[in-house]
C-alpha cells in the first residue's frame, strides 16, 4: 500500500491528522517505532502500527492487545499512515473517514526478529519485540486466508511480559494515553470549549508521594493506577537526565482543609523541561523527546538562572478567554508554530544537580518562584 491511499480519504483542510510523506529510511533488522491509538469512530477499536519501510504499516484491531497468550486478537490490515502520524491524538472531524477522537494508547520501540521485515510482511508472518510502556516483549503477526486476505491475528508470545486472565486485559487495566494522560473520554472533553477547573495538591506533600493534581475537574468514581517516580540514568554517579513524572489520582470529590492547595488544571500536555548547560530538551510524560515540536518555545528555558534543572509542567495554547484549548495546542502542533504555545511550570524536581523531590512541595514551589522571577 503507499501514502496515496492514505491521503486520498482525508482532506486535509478540515482534519489536522498530519498529511502522508515517505520516509526514505527503510526497516530491515533495525529497531524503529510503534504505536497504539485507541480510536473511538463509529466503534471504539485499536490501531497497531509499525514503523517499516518509510511509513506505518497499520492494523485495526477491534479488541486491542492482550497480554495473554491465549487471546488471538484479530487485526484486519488498513492503508498505511505516515510516521508522524505516530503522534497524532485528538479529534477527527465528524464526517470525515474515521471521524472520532484519537488518544496514543502506547508508543515505544519495535524490532523485527527476522532478518528483513518488509520480506517477512509479505509473507504473512511477522515475530518481533516491543519496547512500549504497555507493551513488552515476544509478539507475532500471522496472517490468515491466504496472501491476498487483509485479516490478521496478533497474538502474544510466552514470556516474562506475558499475563494471564483479566491480568492479561492491559486495555482495561491501562485505559490512559501516554502522552496526555487521558482517557478517550477526557480527550472528547477537552476539545469541547469547558469551563475552568481547578486541580489540588497537597501543601507539605513529598514529590515521592501520590499528588492529586487533577481531582476537582474531572470527577471519576474510580482512582486511575499511576506510575512511580524514578530517575532514568545512563550511568551511574551522572546527573539527573529524567524524572518520569508522577500521575494524577482521581477521587470522586476534591479534599478539603487546610493541607492542600489549589491550582488551575490545564487542557494540554505534560512535559520536563531538562537544562544542561545551553541545551534544552523538553521530554513528554513517558520520555520521548519532543523537542523539536517546540523549536520555539524551547530557548526560553535558557533565560533561567541556571544551567542545570529539571521543571515539570504543562505544554498548553491559550484561547481569547485566557483559558487552555487543547484544539489549538493540535493545531498549533500540527502547523509549526510553537510560538503559540506557553509552559505553565509548577514544579521543580531538581536543580544544580540536586534531587529536590525530599523537599516538600511548597519549599520545591518557592525554589521555582525564584528560579523563574531571578535573583
Amino acid at each position: 500500500m503507499s501514502l496515496a491511499v492514505y491521503n486520498k480519504k482525508r482532506d486535509f483542510k478540515k482534519t489536522q491528522e498530519p498529511k502522508g510523506e515517505r520516509r526514505r529510511a527503510s526497516l530491515s533488522t533495525s529497531t524503529s517505532s510503534f504505536v497504539v491509538q485507541q480510536h473511538q469512530a463509529s466503534h471504539l477499536h485499536y490501531d497497531f502500527r509499525l514503523e517499516m519501510d518509510g511509513v506505518l504499516k497499520s492494523w485495526a484491531v477491534p479488541k486491542g492487545p492482550s497480554l495473554d497468550p491465549k487471546q488471538k486478537r484479530l487485526a484486519v490490515q488498513v492503508e498505511d499512515h505516515p510516521i508522524g502520524y505516530g503522534s497524532f491524538e485528538g479529534e477527527i472531524p465528524k464526517g470525515e473517514y474515521g471521524g472520532g477522537y484519537v488518544i496514543v494508547w502506547d508508543t515505544g520501540r519495535w524490532q523485527s526478529k527476522g532478518r528483513n521485515a518488509v520480506a517477512d510482511l509479505k509473507k504473512g508472518r511477522i515475530e518481533f519485540e516491543l519496547f512500549g510502556e504497555k507493551l513488552r516483549g515476544q509478539w507475532i503477526l500471522i496472517r490468515t486466508r491466504g496472501d491476498a486476505s487483509r485479516q490478521w491475528l496478533l497474538i502474544k508470545r510466552k514470556d516474562d511480559e506475558a499475563r494471564s486472565g483479566q491480568a492479561g486485559d492491559v486495555t482495561v487495566l491501562m485505559p490512559a494515553s501516554v502522552l496526555s494522560a487521558l482517557t478517550i473520554d477526557e480527550i472528547e472533553k477537552a476539545v469541547r470549549p469547558a469551563a475552568k477547573s481547578s486541580k489540588v495538591a497537597k501543601r507539605n506533600q513529598k514529590a515521592s508521594d501520590v499528588p492529586a493534581e487533577k481531582a476537582s475537574s474531572n470527577i471519576k468514581k474510580h482512582v486511575r493506577q499511576r506510575s512511580p517516580t524514578h530517575l532514568v540514568h545512563a550511568k551511574p554517579d551522572v546527573k539527573l537526565d529524567f524524572i518520569k513524572p508522577q500521575l494524577a489520582r482521581l477521587q470522586e470529590r476534591p479534599p478539603t482543609g487546610d493541607e492542600w492547595v489549589h491550582e488551575i488544571k490545564f487542557d494540554g500536555y505534560r512535559t520536563l523541561a531538562r537544562i544542561a548547560g545551553r541545551t534544552v530538551t523538553l521530554f513528554t510524560r513517558s520520555g520521548l523527546d519532543w523537542t523539536e515540536k517546540y523549536l520555539k518555545l524551547a530557548p526560553e528555558f535558557r533565560k533561567l538562572h541556571t544551567s542545570d534543572a529539571i521543571v515539570d509542567g504543562e505544554i498548553v495554547a491559550i484561547d481569547d478567554t485566557g483559558r487552555s484549548d487543547f484544539r489549538r495546542l493540535q493545531e498549533a502542533l500540527k502547523s509549526g508554530k510553537s510560538e503559540r504555545l506557553l509552559f505553565y511550570a509548577f514544579d521543580l524536581l531538581a536543580l544544580g544537580g540536586d534531587d529536590l523531590r525530599e523537599l516538600t512541595l511548597l519549599e520545591r514551589k518557592k525554589k521555582l518562584e525564584h528560579l523563574v522571577r531571578g535573583p
